[in-house]
Order: C-alpha cells, then structure tokens, then sequence
C-alpha cells in the first residue's frame, strides 16, 4: 500500500519481538481500548453510534504502528461494532437494508483514516530525520571546530615556549611563562565546556567546573603539596556565562597556587558553587598566607579576573588575611 520507509514509531519499544507480532499487540491495545470506552457508553446509551469508536483506534493504532496495525485495528472494531452494536444484536444480520450501506461506508471511512493517519505519521517522521540530521552536523562541524580550537592553542603555547627559551631577561620570560599559563588554562576551561555536550546551548555546572577542578586539582598535585577540594551543586547556565565562570575558576586556581602558600609545606583550595534563591554564588579560597599588596590590586590577574565578572554578570567581593583568601562571586538571574 505505502512505499518502505523508516520511521520512528511504538515499534522499536517493543523489540525484540518482529515487527508483525508488535503491529499485532498494537492493533489489540488500541481495540482492547476502546471496547472498554464502549462498554462504558453502552451504560447510557446502548448501541448508540456503533461504528464511532472505531476510528480513534485505528487512527491511534496507525500512528504507533503504521498502517499495518490501523488495518488490522480497523477489520476487529469494524466486525466487532457490525456483530455486537448494530441492531439486531449479536448478529451479522441486517434489521434494516440500509444498514447495508451504512456498515461499507463506515469500512471506507475507516480505511480512509488509516490512509491519512500514515501520511500524517511519515510527514512527522520526516521532520523528526532531517532535524535528527541536521543536528548530527551541526554536531560534526562543532567538534571539528573544538578540534581546531585545540589545535590553536597548543600551537600558541608552543609557539610562546620556543620563544621563551631564547629570551635571556627573567622578567620577559616570567611574563611569556605566564601568558603560556592563562592560554592552558582557557584551552583546559574550553576543553571542559564542550565535552560532550555539541548541540545544547546551557551547560550542567555540576559535569563541567567539576570536571575542570578534577584536571585542576590533577595539576596542582603535580608540583607541590596542595589539595583542591570542589563542591559543586546540580544547576544549568547559559553556556557563556558557564565559560567566564571557568575561566573565573582557572584564574583563581592558579593564582592561589602561585601566591597563598609561599613557604607553607602544604595548603588547600576550596571551590564551590551552587544556586541561590534569586542567582548563583561561586566562592574560591584558600588556606594559606594571604594575598600580596601588589597581588590584591593592579596586577593583570586581578585585572583579568574583575573582565571575567563582568562578562559574566557577576559581583565579585574577595577577602584576604594571614588566614588565607576567599573570593566571592554572586551572580543574578
């Protein structure tokens, strides 16, 4: 009747039955269905519309089970209301000629509902293919971007480390060897953000910033005695502001790393997040020394951090002592 098509439908629910046995059970559900209704009705007004409840199952029947299960659908319903629900009752007789007519009509109205109904249910099943596959590209082109993306920024590092080794200035090599520490750290928070998630334009918090304190903490274990701890809570952000607030993470990360526990034999930073009743709140601190004067203002890793917050939206307030420091960011709906 139809050209073979694949189609999303009830069917690949019921694997792995074949494909004829789960029309079969379809067709029966939808018929079960409305005897029920029926018997319902009858209560009321018996016999009233006989053939009127045929058509939701089938059209239910060939929507979940293609055309297959509408026809079988319509066959059961159609003898069912001819046998029980057309006078004279329990009978394939006719009280009335006309009822003739009456009972071939409503067969060609019901195979006409089956017809409609498959070329409504392939319509959407069309739909749903090309937007399935409009995705999966959009998807493709977007990892071969980030693949690109990645590309780059090894390269740059790459690229500032050779320079580095023939700069003989401490200073100018220290800078260089800082810059190569930001770009990481973006590459690491860009890397964290699109893992896994290509076609969605918000982003988990609790997946991503604690998958980038997770290769943080990694980090820092490599080098000195410093212990990263994360508490990050269950909340969804724009994927921008998700990014800043990476990227937030990152640049506080390692400047407590670099400053808070100069001369301490170990420390500890602790990062949480989670939502407030009218935003979000993000705190990073630290155990150790306190932040220097000359770190707390002015420096461009306080500079980038404030650009950070502002792009995300956020205020920022930070503490500092001989206790250790503690960054507070709240960001608003």
């Amino acid at each position: 009747m139809f050209p073979r098509l694949k189609a999303p439908d009830a069917l690949g629910y019921l694997h792995p039955l074949p494909p004829w046995l789960g029309q079969v059970l379809i067709a029966l559900l939808c018929v079960a269905g409305m005897v029920l209704v029926r018997a319902c009705v009858d209560q009321a007004a018996p016999g009233a519309g006989p053939f009127a409840l045929m058509y939701p199952a089938v059209m239910v029947a060939t929507m979940f089970g293609r055309w297959q299960a509408g026809m079988l659908a319509l066959a059961v319903m159609h003898i069912y209301a001819w046998y029980f629900l057309l006078l004279p009752f329990n009978s394939f007789a006719f009280t009335d000629p006309v009822d003739f007519y009456r009972t071939i009509v409503n067969g060609a109205a019901g195979a006409a509902v089956v017809f409609f109904a498959e070329i409504i249910r392939r319509a959407f099943a069309g739909a749903l293919a090309q937007r399935d596959q409009r995705i999966a590209e959009q998807a493709g082109l977007l990892r071969e971007i980030d693949h690109r993306v990645k590309n780059n920024f090894a390269l740059v590092v790459s690229l500032l480390a050779l320079q580095r080794r023939q700069i003989t200035s401490d200073e100018a090599r220290d800078a260089i060897q800082l810059a190569e520490a930001r770009i990481a750290g973006i590459a690491r928070a860009h890397a964290h953000l699109y893992a896994g998630q290509w076609h969605d334009e918000h982003v988990q918090m609790a997946e991503y910033l604690g998958g980038l304190c997770t290769a943080l903490a990694q980090m820092l274990g490599t080098g000195r005695n410093i212990r990263l701890v994360a508490d990050i809570k269950p909340a969804v952000l724009a994927r921008d502001r998700a990014l800043h607030l990476g990227l937030i993470v990152n640049e506080l990360v390692t400047n407590a790393e670099k400053h808070a526990f100069a001369g301490c034999a170990a420390g500890e930073i602790h990062v949480a997040f989670g939502p407030l009743e009218d935003g979000y709140r993000l705190v990073v601190a630290d155990n150790g020394i306190g932040l220097p004067p000359q770190v707390r203002q002015g420096a461009s890793g306080q500079k980038i951090i404030d650009a950070f917050c502002r792009q995300a939206g956020g205020t920022l307030e930070m503490a500092t002592g001989d206790t250790g420091t503690r960054y507070t960011l709240t960001l608003k709906n």
